[in-house]
């Protein structure tokens, strides 16, 4: 509240100099002019809306429900990142372009002895389907799998890059089925049911709790 009234008297006291160092156009009339309220300000007071078929009182109710990206970033992650951010310019002069590889993310060295490298322009990625269920509910069937496969590659369509099914499974786990993000039961899971290696793709289906999609 005291950093809205903060906000409010600056508005006002830039509009007080902007008169003072010039004058006031003769179209205008200033006198009509008003600074946004307090509650204009406040998301609690905003007026409702409706999401994803979902009728919002106002923002302040929608921030509260938890229904976005699961994602929660903290401060210092993010200076973690951005340390990070900041000295690809220095790697990429040692190592060069690190998108420069061939197979599956392997640098590919030249006949002779010599090293080389290729641009990577496309491959076959595995992928591993893992549908987490509590008896019926959350229980794809393989039609759907292969539904979603398909989605999958017509999204990489023209880009060289496909994906094809190496493996699917079926958990009945009434636990696992209602993983929270960041849960003890999603670390479970995932420790459990993952198959092949970093080259590869792990999709795990399940009823998330915490309202993520």
């Amino acid at each position: 509240m005291n950093r809205n009234l903060g906000l409010l008297s600056l508005i006002a006291l830039s509009l007080a100099a902007c008169a003072t160092d010039q004058a006031p156009d003769s179209d205008v009339d200033w006198s009509e002019l008003e600074s946004p309220t307090i509650e204009e300000l406040d998301p609690n007071t905003a007026e409702p809306f409706e999401f994803m078929g979902i009728q919002y009182e106002n923002q302040g109710e929608f921030i509260a429900s938890g229904r976005r990206c699961g994602t929660d970033i903290s401060e210092e992650e993010i200076e973690r990142l951005e340390a990070i951010h900041a000295q690809l310019p220095e790697f990429e002069a040692i190592y060069g372009d690190f998108g420069a590889e061939t197979g599956k993310g392997k640098p590919s060295g030249g006949g002779g002895g010599g090293g080389g490298t290729s641009t990577v322009t496309g491959g076959t990625i595995n992928v591993y389907f893992h549908v987490i269920h509590s008896g019926s509910t959350g229980k794809l069937t393989s039609t759907d799998i292969s539904n979603q496969m398909k989605v999958l590659n017509d999204a990489y369509s023209g880009t060289g890059w496909s994906f094809t099914l190496a493996d699917s499974d079926w958990t009945d786990n009434a636990s696992w089925a209602s993983m929270g993000y960041g849960s003890s039961a999603e670390r479970a899971a995932k420790s459990a049911l993952r198959q092949g290696s970093a080259d590869d793709l792990n999709i795990y289906t399940a009823n998330i709790g915490g309202g993520l999609l």
